[in-house]
Formats: C-alpha cells, sequence, structure tokens
C-alpha cells in the first residue's frame, strides 16, 4: 500500500487515481467558472512533470483542464511503466488530493458554490461485499469510508475518492413512483441524503455529514450489478448524463461519527 498524507492506496488505486484526475477535476469545473482553480490545476500539473522525465507531456497554460489530463496519464503511465516510484508516487497523490480540495476553495472565494442548505441523513446502509447494503442506525466514518463497509470488487471501487456513496431519498421515491424497484440501500449507496437539491450534490461541493466532513468527487456510474434495482433492469437510468439522478462518490476530509436523522449540511459554513 502507499501511504499519501491522510490517504492510502494500493498500486491499482494509485494509477486509477492519476488516470481519473480529468474526471475529477473536470466535475469539479463544469458548469462553473474553472478560472479560479485553474492556477492550481496547473501548479500540479507542473509539481507532476518535475517528477517524470523530461517532456513526459506538455504543459499548456492556455488549457488548465486538458494539462492536468495529460499530466495525470503521464504520471499514471510512468507508474505502471516503473518510472515513479512509490515513494515519488505518494507525493504526488498527496499533492493531487490537496489540489482538489484547493481547488474547491478556490471556486467557493469565487462564489461558484450552492448556498447553504441543510438535509438530513435518511438511511445508512454497510455491506461485507455487493449489494443490497444493509441499513444501520449509526455508523463511524473514516478516511477509508464507512467502518465494517467492503465492496465485492475494487476494480472499480475503492480509491480514496470513492470512500462514500451518497443518494437521494427524493430520487429513488421519484423512481419508485415510474415503477421501478429500487430501495434505499440497493443500489449500494451508503448514506441515503434527504431535503437537499440533488442538482447542487455534485464535484467539490462539501457536506457536513454529522460530525463527519466529505468533499463530493465524481458521479458514481451504474453498474449491471444494481440492474435489479430497474424495471427494465437498465442501470444507466441513473447515469449522470440524463439529469440530476446518479449516486456520487465522495472523500472523507474529516472522520466523524453519523446517526440516522442527523443534520446533513451541504456547503457548510467554514
Amino acid at each position: 500500500m502507499i501511504t499519501s498524507g491522510r490517504y492510502r492506496f494500493s498500486p491499482s488505486d494509485a494509477r486509477k487515481t492519476f488516470l481519473n484526475l480529468d474526471v475529477l477535476w473536470g466535475q469539479m469545473t463544469e458548469g462553473r467558472d474553472p478560472t479560479p482553480a485553474d492556477a492550481g490545476a496547473l501548479a500540479l500539473a507542473r509539481r507532476i512533470a518535475g517528477a517524470l522525465p523530461r517532456d513526459a507531456f506538455r504543459v499548456d497554460p492556455g488549457d488548465p483542464l486538458a494539462t492536468v489530463s495529460a499530466a495525470g496519464r503521464a504520471a499514471a503511465d510512468a507508474h505502471a511503466g516503473g518510472s515513479l516510484d512509490d515513494p515519488t508516487a505518494a507525493e504526488l497523490l498527496d499533492a493531487l488530493m490537496s489540489a482538489l480540495e484547493g481547488g474547491s476553495d478556490a471556486l467557493r472565494a469565487a462564489r461558484q458554490m450552492p448556498a447553504t442548505s441543510v438535509g438530513a441523513a435518511a438511511h445508512l446502509h454497510v455491506s461485507a461485499g455487493g449489494v443490497p447494503k444493509l441499513p444501520q442506525p449509526a455508523v463511524e466514518i473514516g478516511h477509508r469510508g464507512v467502518d465494517g463497509d467492503r465492496q465485492r470488487s475494487r476494480r472499480h471501487h475503492g480509491r480514496p475518492w470513492q470512500a462514500l456513496c451518497l443518494w437521494s431519498v427524493e430520487v429513488i421515491a421519484a423512481l419508485q413512483a415510474e415503477g421501478h424497484p429500487v430501495a434505499p440501500g440497493a443500489a449500494g449507496e451508503n448514506i441515503t441524503l434527504s431535503g437537499l437539491d440533488w442538482a447542487d450534490v455534485r464535484g467539490g461541493v462539501r457536506l457536513r455529514i454529522g460530525t463527519a466532513l466529505a468533499q463530493a468527487s465524481v458521479f458514481a456510474l451504474p453498474c449491471r450489478n444494481i440492474a435489479g434495482c430497474f424495471a427494465d433492469r437498465d442501470s444507466r437510468r441513473i447515469h449522470h448524463d440524463r439529469g440530476p439522478v446518479s449516486r456520487v462518490y465522495a472523500t472523507v476530509l474529516e472522520p466523524g461519527r453519523v446517526a440516522v436523522g442527523d443534520p446533513v449540511v451541504l456547503e457548510p459554513v467554514p
């Protein structure tokens, strides 16, 4: 395992985190003016460039998203090929995770984030592997996610920026009204939230969940394992390209505890 700041990565986690840097940065800035976060993207890209062979990729100040995306791909290739050792990868991963926090802060300072609102933790779920996850009255949240929760396969899961999977009571209710047999926990979310505008819960926003603090990272892509939640077995019904219906992954910034009914504050005042 690669220990990097607050987080731990397997070698596969490290490569997939670098490879997904374009998605992590892109979903944080999409639909917002990215300019306040551009300096952080370029600084991260230059940090990565300094650790790789010369000319591994080109830093283009005029296109920060393309630059940080190229940096992530180059770092993933270097780590897979053995030219980026684990200690250096750990330093770059720490810089990457810090840059995502810093980018969120920059967008927040520029008023690119939604207004503070308060919902609740309506349901909590844990699984020893697979779906559905089973209800719990309260859970402890650490940097790796909900204590006791496991994934059957870590091929597409388990990175620190996928520590929590969040979903919406209101989205589930709308799906049920359409005749789908979905229920809280059935699609694999750890925390089902209520009372928040689900369109606001997307990359970059922060949520105070009980006493824990998390930062939304990316939309969770639906897979065949949750096909039974849908009348036609089409799990793409909750793909984010169909509107604010997707589950959302989040990074844990501060561990804590949450019980059913506890408040969840979107964009808490620092």
